[in-house]
C-alpha cells in the first residue's frame, strides 16, 4: 500500500480528535498523483474526498490492514503504533506537510529512519488555504 499522512512542522496530526487543518489542493494533488487508485481511510477522512466524484474511497476502521498493494491508505488519525504494525506492507510513503505548527495531541512518532525510508522527492506547492504545502515522497 501507499501510505499518505498530513503533518505539521512538528509532526502534529490532530487535536482533540479533529484534524488540524485541511486544504482541498492536497486532495486534488493526490487524485492527480494516483489516478484510478482506490483510497482507504476512516470515516472522518472520507469527508475530505466527498466533493471529488472521481475518487474511489473506502472507509473502514481497519483500513490499514484492508488496503491492498497499490492502494492508497490515508492515515490522517492513525496512531504511530498502528503504522509500525503495518510497516512491511508500505510500498511508498507520501507526507503532506503544512507550513505551520498547530496545537496537537496526536503526534506522529513513526520513525522514518528506523523503518529505512529515504526522502526521494520534495516539492512545494500553493494550497487553497495554505501559502506553502510541502509534498515529501519516501522510498526504501
Amino acid at each position: 500500500m501507499i501510505l499518505v499522512m498530513f503533518l505539521d512542522m512538528k509532526n502534529g496530526m490532530a487535536f482533540n480528535h479533529r484534524r488540524q487543518t485541511r486544504d482541498r489542493a492536497v486532495i486534488e494533488r493526490l487524485l492527480a498523483k494516483f489516478p484510478g487508485k482506490c483510497f482507504w481511510g476512516d470515516e472522518k477522512t472520507k469527508t475530505l474526498f466527498d466533493n471529488f466524484d472521481q475518487a474511489v474511497f473506502k472507509a473502514d476502521p481497519d483500513f490499514l490492514n484492508k488496503a491492498d498493494a497499490g492502494d492508497v491508505a490515508v492515515a490522517e488519525f492513525a496512531p504511530s503504533d498502528q503504522l509500525t504494525a503495518v510497516d512491511k506492507r508500505i510500498e511508498q510513503l507520501v507526507i503532506y506537510r503544512w507550513d505551520k505548527v498547530y496545537p496537537a495531541d496526536l503526534v506522529c512518532t513513526y520513525s522514518l529512519v528506523k523503518a529505512g525510508w529515504n526522502l526521494t522527492e520534495q516539492q512545494e506547492f500553493e494550497g487553497h488555504s495554505h501559502e506553502k504545502i510541502t509534498e515529501e515522497v519516501y522510498h526504501r
